[in-house]
């Protein structure tokens, strides 16, 4: 399998006769089946003054199953501390719109003024719509841990959607400085996708704008392109 990577192998010591090394794969014995060996070689001319290769070569099968048991183990630490990253920063982003649900129910509770009780049941709600998504985000995650994750496909009005994006957005600047605009968009549009996929990608992309944006404005919005795709953009 490996003859082409031999004769390139051989090519290049001819040119340059330095010791060259290479690791190729061979099967000398039908029941081990193919093994990784290494060469370390050099190209010389015998009496004859004809080329020749003179080196060693190995057996290095236990070192590449050992380094690709490193390889497997690093992946899985990094996953693992990616995992409890992800489970560290979100169990702040549920505190708090819990924080806010608890505090305002609770002033809520003792307000006579009907003005201060609608704002107060206002900013109740859309902290609990925050609260669903955080949670149904968490839900997500071990649906494809698990291999069952799926798309469910239907009619979406994308400024409907845009604008939920940007309403929730705007619960969660702690800024004054900063600003969340809903900024470009069509007079209607309406396309067949999955609406919680397409708002989870940009609810993160805003999120992320927000953590890293001191003063300012977050501009979210849409166009049409020339090939009638469609251009979502966060800056």
């Amino acid at each position: 399998d490996d003859s082409q990577l031999l004769s390139s192998f051989y090519e290049a010591l001819c040119k340059s006769p330095g010791v060259e090394i290479q690791r190729v794969r061979f099967r000398f014995d039908e029941k081990k089946g193919y093994q990784w060996y290494e060469l370390r070689c050099r190209s010389l001319k015998d009496i004859k003054g004809e080329m020749m290769l003179a080196g060693i070569m190995q057996n290095i099968q236990e070192s590449v199953e050992r380094e690709h048991q490193l390889i497997v183990a690093k992946q899985m630490a990094e996953k693992a501390e990616l995992k409890q990253s992800f489970l560290n920063n979100m169990s702040h982003e549920i505190r708090t719109p819990l924080n806010a649900i608890v505090g305002f129910s609770n002033v809520l509770a003792y307000t006579e003024d009907e003005n201060e009780r609608q704002e107060y049941i206002k900013i109740i709600e859309n902290n609990n719509t925050l609260l669903l998504q955080l949670i149904g985000d968490i839900l997500d995650l071990s649906k494809i841990e698990a291999g069952v994750f799926e798309f469910v496909y239907s009619e979406i009005n994308l400024n409907v959607l845009l604008t939920e994006v940007v309403r929730a957005a705007r619960l969660r600047l702690k800024n004054d400085s900063v600003v969340v605009e809903f900024v470009e968009y069509l007079p209607e549009c309406v396309i067949y996708s999955d609406a919680n996929r397409l708002m989870q990608v940009l609810h993160n992309l805003v999120t992320n704008a927000i953590k890293f944006t001191t003063n300012g404005s977050i501009r979210v919005g849409y166009r049409l392109q020339e090939d009638e795709s469609l251009y979502f953009y966060v800056s």
